[in-house]
């Protein structure tokens, strides 16, 4: 249960994610952005498949057509990266390499839909934990033509995916962040959010992105006090701080808000019973005169437990043993008067969330009147009980424990001198090879590579050449490659790797068996069939093909075939008719013409050049002509609404050669579909 915006309500990110996929026939997904310190490969596909995100399940031909052409995007930290089997290439990773003793620990889910953008930001990773267990905190946040508000706030956003990630190792075919700032620029641009728009944009925000730990913006800690200042020109009266950790070394975080803001004298801090032994009375600095502590007890309370079972559809939850854990973060500042500094996100009570070590990511506003009216219910609601336990603490912490969520540092052997790994193949597509982005080749050497069960072999910085077969087609398999030090059984390092443009384009069309499953998937986005065989993980050998199987040969009756391509081609036009018509009327649509339109098109075509190397047929060319130039001549119908079609139209023509050998009716065919582009 996470608090979301309508203070005193109780909701989950599952019901969230729930709303989008109950709409999205009418308001599709365009794309999907998600900033986390760690993720489960389940949730996650469930998340991008519009499945309920407790849901087991394997994605189908259709879900990873819809990956395609979505390019989610997460960003998590490396150190965090695990041997998934599920996820498919389609999906863009970037892990973001932190500094010993911190971490990305950014939290953010971004969806865009045709008609809206919405944001969610919070405590909780893409985790079962997070989703499932913990206490966690949350706002969200939709925006549209007609829903303007904070649009400052989604500015800072993409402000922050278009300078905070930017030096990040990417893949060189990656275009999800570069195009997911270019979609979100131009809807921002499109409803009149802009800072110099005619609506007052700035003069509509409520809430601030606060950030830390990004090279671009000052730290936490400073945003914290410039925000302050425009609260009072006096230290806050006193401070509420939520959060399951706190600092472990000799520097204190309230040491550092006492000298930026001035001496707090009340502090109050809420956190689980179990974290008694992790703080101690130093953790309220020296100028508080007014200390309280509030535990969370490890007993679940009869209303959480209500509210548990509401959530769940009233499932029986009696004989259930439930637990769990306190991973909200939320930092008050109370005025003297009726202002006050609300801080949720990412940040825990620590100095190393507040001074820039860590990537952190959270939202600040200032409220109007009792800051308990929108605290103490969610305070409440976390189960923090009233009872004062300051004197249960020690007066300091004699052993510094390092907790793995906040303080770690690699283990001995990691191959920090990778920057990034590339999968790429030649023209020819018959093999691929890994190529390693790295200052010391050499050091490849000590170390036992594996891409699922083949082991990889590196000369130099590149890897043994490795066939490209049915047994090693990863739409569905390894993302990443294991790496153990020689004469070692651990640990176990897992460094994600990317495809280049080229290959990530063929794997694409890999996911079509034919032009006719292209036709049925862009009428009907749910359609299964077609694609290759079932991809396995590299090594591993593929399953036998089920002997109930009956194969269709398409061209067996080329009457019918006809027939039938032309009807589901006269369908297909009028959809991408639609959607020239939409975009024509953008005024930035370079991006969405070329994601929604060209890449499409150009891949029809180029399906079309697999079904005609593949075909035995006596009558190929006329078939393949005829196709691909009714091809032609859409697009050039529709160049008059968008010139860009035309331009599209020309490039694929130049495929339409006439021999002097061919039949005379098929010259003229192509003599008159060259005649209509001049």
């Amino acid at each position: 249960m996470s608090q979301s915006r309508s203070y005193g309500q109780f909701d989950s990110l599952q019901s969230i994610f729930a709303d989008v996929a109950a709409v999205d026939k009418k308001d599709p997904i365009e794309r999907i952005v998600v900033l986390t310190y760690e993720f489960d490969d389940q949730q996650l596909i469930n998340l991008i498949a519009g499945r309920r995100l407790d849901d087991e399940f394997d994605l189908r031909k259709n879900q990873l057509r819809f990956i395609a052409a979505c390019q989610p995007l997460v960003i998590y930290d490396s150190r965090k990266t695990r041997e998934s089997n599920k996820l498919p290439h389609f999906l863009d990773l970037v892990p973001v390499r932190a500094n010993a003793y911190s971490c990305h620990h950014s939290k953010a889910y971004l969806i865009v839909t045709a008609n809206t953008v919405r944001l969610v930001l919070g405590s909780f990773n893409l985790t079962q934990s997070g989703l499932f267990s913990n206490r966690e905190v949350f706002m969200d946040f939709m925006w549209s033509v007609d829903e303007r508000e904070n649009a400052g706030l989604l500015r800072s956003f993409v402000d922050l995916l278009r300078n905070g990630y930017r030096d990040q190792p990417r893949a060189a075919a990656s275009s999800a962040l570069d195009s997911t700032v270019s979609l979100l620029e131009g809807r921002i641009q499109k409803w009149k959010m802009s800072v110099d728009g005619d609506d007052n944009a700035a003069s509509m925000d409520t809430y601030v992105l606060l950030t830390s730990g990004y090279e671009h913006r000052e730290s936490g800690l400073k945003q914290l006090t410039r925000l302050w200042q425009t609260v009072s020109d006096r230290p806050p009266r006193k401070l509420i701080a939520v959060s399951p950790f706190f600092d472990r070394g000799s520097s204190f975080l309230v040491d550092a808000l006492n000298e930026q803001l001035g001496p707090i004298p009340e502090i109050h801090l809420h956190t689980d019973a179990d974290n008694v032994l992790c703080l101690s009375k130093r953790h309220y600095g020296r100028c508080a005169s007014t200390r309280r502590l509030h535990l969370i007890p490890n007993e679940i309370s009869d209303e959480e437990l209500m509210r548990i079972q509401v959530a769940n559809d009233g499932a029986a939850i009696e004989n259930l043993s439930i637990k769990r854990k306190l991973h909200a973060k939320i930092l008050v500042l109370c005025g003297e008067g009726q202002r006050h500094l609300i801080y949720i996100g990412s940040a825990n009570f620590t100095a190393k969330a507040w001074n820039g070590d860590n990537h952190e990511l959270g939202l600040a506003w200032v409220q109007q009147g009792s800051a308990d009216a929108v605290v103490a219910p969610v305070i409440r609601a976390l189960g923090s009980m009233d009872a004062c336990e300051y004197e249960q603490l020690q007066e300091g912490i004699e052993q510094v424990e390092i907790e793995a969520d906040v303080l770690y540092e690699d283990l001995a052997g990691y191959p920090d001198f990778i920057r990034a790994i590339e999968l790429r193949s030649p023209d020819d597509m018959e093999t691929v090879s890994f190529h390693f982005s790295c200052d010391q080749p050499d050091r490849l050497r000590d170390y036992e590579i594996y891409w699922g069960d083949v082991a990889i072999d590196p000369a130099g910085a590149v890897s043994q050449p490795i066939p490209w077969n049915e047994s090693a087609i990863p739409l569905l398999g390894k993302r990443n490659l294991r790496f153990v030090q020689r004469g070692f059984v651990e640990p176990v390092f897992y460094l994600p790797f990317h495809y280049t443009a080229e290959l990530l384009a063929y794997s694409e069309l890999k996911l079509f068996a034919a032009p006719e499953d292209w036709l049925l998937y862009y009428l009907r986005p749910q359609y299964e069939g077609g694609g290759e065989a079932a991809e396995h993980i590299p090594g591993e050998q593929p399953e036998p093909e089920d002997a109930s199987d009956v194969s269709v040969d398409r061209e067996g009756n080329l009457v019918i075939a006809m027939q039938r391509y032309l009807s589901l081609f006269a369908q297909v036009e009028r959809v991408f008719e639609e959607r020239v018509s939409t975009i024509a009327k953008c005024p930035d649509r370079a991006e969405q013409w070329a994601r929604q339109v060209e890449k499409p098109l150009v891949q029809y075509a180029q399906l079309l050049d697999k079904e005609y190397e593949a075909s035995a047929s006596a009558l190929r060319d006329q078939v393949y002509s005829f196709k691909l130039g009714e091809l032609v001549l859409f697009c050039h119908s529709l160049g008059i609404e968008l010139p860009a079609m035309s331009d599209l139209a020309r490039r694929l023509a130049a495929a339409l050669t006439c021999q002097r050998t061919d039949a005379n009716v098929l010259r003229i065919y192509l003599e008159f579909c060259r005649s209509e582009l001049e």
